[in-house]
């Protein structure tokens, strides 16, 4: 006795030969023909994209006719829906899934995708028709379906052709084809979010059962590559598609842009492991509240990064960033209850972790004084004075700039560590706790350099 499944593949099984059956018939007695319909191509003529990004490209439009079968495809879909054999098939359907399958629309585009499989290649039909009715009962099972997204980013120049960064994610360069484009005379083009040139893409796709799974994973992958290294990318927009029947299986997302771009990141032939290892180690740390949608914790990890993302992204003095960025720091290293020398506990604390910044802690120490001094002084509503900047960049040994990039850069690594820190069930004041007790007792300073060393931060 068939079960449930094999019902149900069968019956689906039935509809797509009588999907072939009906076109087949139309053909042979001349009830449907090919018509031909112009197309307005842009095409991309010269490109130029190198180590410093875009330096230009240009494009052309011209026309091109092409064969398609839009009337024939609606004509058939009316001809079947209409037969005897679909009202029974259908009727079978209805019983055996109490209607289910009509909720959604989703019927109604399987019954469609063969309709096109066939029409457009008939040779290949009954391997086609095949893949769509085992996806069709996939999606119905609740099972995971493939869904991809070609993500626009600004803010990264990648002088690879593409960089696998895990089996679901690759990084690449634009190519030409990404900006050229295929529309049908009295069509609109896909709605463009962005006008800005996406400097670098990312190609994800992954196996889920919902688009929201996807738009994680994108927000996902922002975060990893500003924490990658210090760099000013952001998402400009993403076109997403599946193999769901669902309606809405398809679209476009875009996000405003801040327009306070610092410094673009760059990734080169050095970066292809560095890279890849750290997208290994530091994907599995990232909170969930960070990059899912129906989260709304705040934490002392989410406030560091949201200050280390304003100084990288939004416009603003080098001060203002600055302060951006001691703040994020004081997320991470002080305590509700630090009431005095904040500046002081914040560099001993922040020196401790020199281990894991790859630098010399009394230069940490020196930068994070001084960073906490501008800060305090833009917060105070004063602006620094020409000769105040050149005192600062003076003890510090960098202009201020660098003192920025690299106030970021230990930020970003403070919070990788305390990512892996939460990971590991080790709250914030219970690790401040431990780098002070350090400061004075040998054992505790022991039990930290272990732990500081033992981290998987400390191999990227």
């Amino acid at each position: 006795m068939e079960d449930f499944s094999d019902k149900f593949q069968n019956l689906l099984l039935e509809i797509s030969q009588l999907v072939g059956d009906s076109i087949a018939i139309a053909q042979a007695g001349g009830e449907i023909e090919p018509e031909y319909h112009n197309f307005i191509c842009t095409i991309v003529e010269e490109f130029n994209y190198d180590r410093s990004g875009f330096s230009s490209y240009s494009q052309h439009k011209e026309e091109r006719t092409e064969e398609g079968w839009h009337t024939a495809h609606r004509k058939i879909h009316h001809m079947i829906l209409n037969s005897d054999k679909y009202s029974s098939l259908k009727f079978q359907l209805d019983s055996l899934t109490d209607k289910k399958i009509d909720s959604s629309g989703n019927f109604k585009t399987f019954l469609s995708r063969l309709i096109s499989a066939y029409l457009e290649k008939q040779d290949d039909y009954k391997i086609s028709s095949q893949n769509i009715i085992s996806t069709y009962i996939r999606e119905y099972s609740g099972n995971p379906i493939k869904y991809w997204a070609k993500v626009k980013l600004i803010g990264m120049v990648v002088e690879l052709n593409s960089l696998a960064l895990s089996d679901q994610i690759i990084l690449r360069k634009p190519q030409k084809e990404d900006f050229e484009s295929y529309i049908q005379e009295g069509y609109t083009e896909p709605q463009i979010i962005n006008w800005r040139t996406p400097s670098a893409f990312l190609e994800i796709s992954l196996m889920g059962t919902h688009p929201r799974q996807l738009q994680e994973e994108i927000q996902k992958s922002i975060i990893l590559l500003h924490l990658y290294k210090v760099g000013s990318v952001e998402l400009l927009e993403y076109r997403f598609n599946s193999e769901s029947f669902n309606p809405l299986k398809s679209g476009t997302m875009g996000s405003a842009i801040q327009g306070g771009s610092l410094v673009d990141s760059h990734i080169s032939e050095q970066d292809i492991v560095p890279m890849q290892l750290f997208w290994t180690v530091v994907s599995p740390l990232i909170p969930i509240h960070m990059f899912t949608f129906n989260e709304k914790i705040s934490d002392h990890i989410s406030i560091a990064y949201q200050h280390y993302n304003n100084a990288l992204l939004q416009k603003g003095t080098i001060e203002q960033r600055i302060a951006s960025g001691i703040m994020g720091l004081e997320a991470l290293f002080l305590k509700g209850n630090d009431r005095s020398e904040l500046s002081y506990r914040l560099a001993i604390r922040i020196a401790k972790m020199s281990i894991i910044l790859n630098s010399n802690p009394i230069e940490i120490r020196k930068l994070v004084k001084e960073a906490y001094y501008i800060r305090s002084t833009y917060l105070h509503g004063d602006q620094l004075s020409s000769k105040e900047k050149s005192k600062s960049e003076k003890k510090v040994g960098k202009n201020m700039q660098n003192i920025l990039l690299s106030v970021l850069d230990c930020l970003r690594m403070s919070i990788i560590l305390n990512m892996e820190l939460k990971k590991d069930e080790i709250g914030k004041k219970d690790f401040i706790d431990l780098i002070d007790d350090s400061l004075v007792d040998d054992d505790v300073n022991k039990k930290v350099i272990g732990l500081l060393n033992n981290m998987k931060i400390s191999s990227l």
